[in-house]
């Protein structure tokens, strides 16, 4: 299922965050503790689409699309 929304919360003088994800009506959140992990995340789910969310493993996903997109 496709990621319906999501929060970011990120301490920089503490170097750790919140990700919030919203899928299927159920919030779940990931404690990251990178910056450079947070920028990742919150770049694929700015820019992507779909995307999707696995609770189980707490990991994202892309995808499926063609290969070499004309942008």
């Amino acid at each position: 299922m496709a990621i319906e929304s999501y929060k970011v919360y990120w301490r920089p003088e503490l170097h750790y965050g919140v990700l919030t994800i919203v899928d299927s009506g159920q919030s779940y959140q990931l404690t990251v503790d990178n910056p450079q992990e947070m920028m990742l995340m919150v770049d694929i789910l700015r820019n992507e689409k779909p995307v999707s969310f696995f609770s189980r493993t707490k990991a994202i996903s892309t995808g499926p699309e063609p290969v070499g997109e004309a942008e």
